[in-house]
This record gives C-alpha cells, sequence and structure tokens, in this order.
C-alpha cells in the first residue's frame, strides 16, 4: 500500500469465511491442502489472510486463484477487481440471501478446492422481501422488549424463510424436515452460549446487528452431552449417504462442518480432529458419487490430514483408501497403487475383524487399478487374495463379499470377458440389501455396460 492511500477492507472476501463459520486458520488449511496434489507449499499463514481481509496487502494471483477455487466465487465477487462492486443493501438482502443452498452445494467439498460442485447460479436479491419478515427483522433489532414467544416466533419466520430456499433448489418438504432434524441432533447439544454464538456468526445475526448475550463458561457435563449429540448427528449423516439424495447429504455434511469448526473450542481437541476428519469423508464419498474426483479428492486428503491431528490410524487407513479411490477415477493409477501399499503396510498384522476387512478392500482395488493398466495378472493375483480375506468377514456396507463381486465384475468387463462380468455383477446385487441405493448403482454400471457389448440391447434398457 502505497504511502497515504486509505485502507479498504475486503469486506466481500471477510464475509466470505465468516459466513462458513471458518477461522483464519481454516482459510490456511484449505489452501495448503489445494496446493498439496501439486507438491507446492504455500507460505501462507493466519496472519496473511488477516491482512487481506483488512485491505492492508492484496493477495497474490497465485492466492486468489486458490481463494477462488475453496469459495467457489469469482475474482470479482470476493473483491479482487479494480472496479468498484455496486453493494447490495446492508441487512435485507443478506436477510434474504445469506447464503443460498445452490452456493452451499457448490461448495460443500469442503476443502471446497475446485469450480463448483453444482452448476447451479445463486439466487439474486430481487429487492423484495415479505411482510412478516420485515416485521420479525423489527423486533428483533428494536430496543422495545418482547415476550419469548414473540421472539421465538420472529425466529422461526426467519428460519423458515431461509429453508424455504432448499425447495427452491428441488428439495422435497420431507427432505428438508429430514435434513433439519439430523442437523438439530448435533445442535441441541450446544451450551446455550456457544449456540448463541453459532447463530451470530452464521451470518443472520451478525449482518443485520442483532445483539445476543455472550459466554464462555461450558460446564463439562455440558461439553459431554454436546459431544455425544454431535456424534450421534454426524452418524445420522452417514446413514442418509447410504440411501442415497446426495444434495441433502452435501448439505447436512456442511452443516455439521459448520458446527464442528464453530465448537473446536468446546471439543476435545482429538474428538475435533475425528469429527473433521468423519464429515470430510462424507463429504468426499458423496462428491465421488456425483462424479465430482478432484473435489473428492481434496476432501479426502482434509480427511487425512485430520486423521492425522487426531492419532486415530484406523481413520488414517480409510482416507488412504478414499484417496486411492478418487486416484482411480482420474484414471492416475500408479498414485491409487501407492497409496495401496501405504494403507496395506499402516494395518500389518493386525488381526481385528475391521482391519481384516480393510485388506481384503485394499487389495481389491489394487486389482482395480492393476486391471486398468494391464497387469492382469497381477490383478487376478491380488483379487485372489482379496477373496480370502473377506471370506473371513460378515457382510458389511463398507467392503463384504458384495463389494468383491461388484469390483471382480468390472474387472472382468475391463478384460472384456462379459459373461464372467455379468455373472458376478448379478450375484452382488442379489446379496445387497434392497436400501444400498448407492452400492447397488456402482453394481449396475458395469452390468449394463457388459449388456451392451453383448449387444443385448432389452437387457441393457431394462437395467439403465
Amino acid at each position: 500500500m502505497k504511502p497515504g492511500d486509505q485502507r479498504k477492507p475486503n469486506v466481500l472476501l471477510r464475509h466470505q469465511r465468516l459466513v462458513r463459520g471458518w477461522s483464519l486458520q481454516r482459510v490456511v488449511d484449505e489452501i495448503c491442502a489445494l496446493s498439496q496434489p501439486e507438491g507446492r507449499i504455500p507460505g501462507v499463514s493466519a496472519a496473511m489472510v488477516s491482512c487481506w481481509e483488512m485491505g492492508k496487502k492484496k493477495p497474490s494471483p497465485f492466492y486468489q486463484e486458490r481463494l477462488c477455487l475453496i469459495y467457489g466465487l469469482t475474482a470479482d465477487q470476493l473483491g479482487f477487481m479494480d472496479a468498484p462492486v455496486l453493494p447490495l443493501p446492508k441487512l435485507l438482502s443478506e436477510i434474504v440471501r445469506p447464503f443460498p443452498v445452490s452456493d452451499t452445494l457448490q461448495h460443500a467439498s469442503l476443502t471446497q478446492t475446485a469450480a463448483s460442485v453444482a452448476k447451479v447460479m445463486p439466487i439474486p436479491f430481487t429487492g423484495v422481501v415479505p411482510r412478516q419478515q420485515i416485521q420479525a427483522i423489527d423486533l428483533l433489532t428494536g430496543e422495545t422488549q418482547h415476550t419469548p414467544d414473540e421472539q421465538l416466533g420472529a425466529w422461526l419466520t426467519l428460519g423458515a424463510n431461509h429453508l424455504s430456499m432448499l425447495l427452491d433448489a428441488g428439495w422435497s418438504p420431507d427432505n428438508v424436515l429430514d435434513s433439519v432434524r439430523v442437523v438439530l441432533q448435533g445442535v441441541q447439544g450446544l451450551p446455550a452460549v456457544s449456540r448463541r454464538k453459532l447463530v451470530q456468526l452464521s451470518g443472520v445475526a451478525s449482518i443485520s446487528g442483532i445483539t445476543l448475550p455472550t459466554g464462555s463458561h461450558v460446564l463439562e457435563e455440558e461439553r459431554l452431552r454436546f459431544t455425544g449429540e454431535l456424534g450421534n448427528s454426524i452418524a445420522a449423516a452417514f446413514g442418509c449417504f447410504h440411501k442415497g439424495g446426495s444434495a441433502q447429504v452435501l448439505a447436512i455434511a456442511q452443516a455439521c462442518l459448520s458446527i464442528t469448526e464453530q465448537s473446536r473450542d468446546i471439543l476435545n481437541p482429538v474428538t475435533h480432529a475425528i469429527f473433521r476428519s468423519s464429515i470430510y469423508s462424507l463429504l468426499g464419498l458423496t462428491l465421488h458419487l456425483q462424479e465430482h474426483y478432484q473435489q473428492a479428492l481434496y476432501s479426502h486428503i482434509s480427511a487425512n490430514i485430520a486423521a492425522q491431528e487426531s492419532g486415530d490410524s484406523w481413520r488414517l487407513i480409510q482416507s488412504l483408501i478414499s484417496q486411492a479411490g478418487a486416484f482411480q477415477s482420474l484414471g492416475k493409477h500408479a498414485e491409487a497403487i501407492q497409496l495401496l501399499e501405504a494403507s496395506l503396510s499402516l494395518i500389518g498384522d493386525r488381526v481385528e475383524e475391521k482391519y481384516v476387512r480393510a485388506k481384503a478392500h485394499l487389495l481389491a482395488c489394487w486389482a482395480d487399478s492393476a486391471t486398468a493398466i494391464g497387469e492382469y495378472a497381477m490383478a487376478q493375483e491380488k483379487l485372489s487374495l482379496s477373496s480370502t480375506f473377506v471370506n473371513l468377514v460378515p457382510p458389511n456396507e463398507e467392503f463384504d463379499e458384495a463389494s468383491w463381486l461388484q469390483i471382480a465384475g468390472k474387472c472382468a468387463l475391463m478384460t472384456n470377458d462379459y459373461d464372467s462380468a455379468i455373472m458376478r455383477c448379478e450375484t452382488a446385487l442379489v446379496k445387497l440389501p434392497q436400501n444400498a441405493i448407492f452400492r447397488q448403482a456402482i453394481t449396475l454400471i458395469p452390468l449394463a455396460i457388459a449388456y451392451a457389448r453383448k449387444r443385448e440391447r432389452d437387457k441393457t434398457l431394462e437395467i439403465a
């Protein structure tokens, strides 16, 4: 900044961080995670991010590009362009559109590390605010005292308006209510002072000037209760994933992540890292299902970083498996095999059921990558070894005989053995639970391709 220049804070950049509930360090972590696959180590710090937001310095093009990626916005939307950006009305525009669901789905990759997840344009502000919302805002920001029921009614009005964005994005009322139920499970365990802090940082209260009581004392009993409730909420989010509805899962997971980040001071550091790792893994799996493989990879990298912070070797192994899956989908099979080998080394000679299951999974994935690069003998060796391990464990949605059959069918398809591919995929479908929508989908795809390659048109269309 030249001497005499007036400092102009970058309010657009700062708002995008605050509306997600991110700390300055979180932005640093996101940039580092985004740069890791390129082998570049950015020299960014929380103090540097603060300088960008305060207008003391302007990020270089290198950092501008990464900030655009993690927030999923353009340079103009983040205040990097020299041309002035006309602001929306300070209060009403943010009450109507604090953070649209379309944007939420775009940024839900956590590391939020690539271009948009969903190609949905943000809902523009029209300048028209329903009368009920104006009354609610007036009630909450006015100096006059109101009854608790009146205040709750005002918050309910505003909350219902925010949820209507989900309806605009194509959700059904049942989807909305189910998602709110999962998220509330985590929120209800928050101590009252922390809940108020979460509301302030979520956008509505801080932008509109609504003041709420503050406090920092959290009883141990409250801490334990919240930890349990948030853990249950994250587990419920995984349950939604296995039942389908990827857009819903992305929104729920992003909400759980926001609560987790805002509760860093409440949660035990190890628990905080474990929760973050779990949520990042869920987001990575969901993005993978949507075929956003690069974003999924970044999410799994973030899960890996959090797993290292937690010191949980099992979560570390799981994150490596997921990263390998993302590399496979990106066609980077050599990188995938390296991660699979690293995971097997971490497991070693452990004989607990989950580790035996993981060995079966890792070896089957190795066979998948080996087949893709034409190492068919290696693929058959790993597939056979995987089979011996999978026979030692009971059915499980993570990896079991049905999962093995699906991968074996895919390998057969890649070697033009269409009859074997059909037999293995159809057997897998018989063994899969009826509500395992995601697993059925990834099994039906190679099955349809195998029938198409055999020129059995009617069967192909039936499966499609």
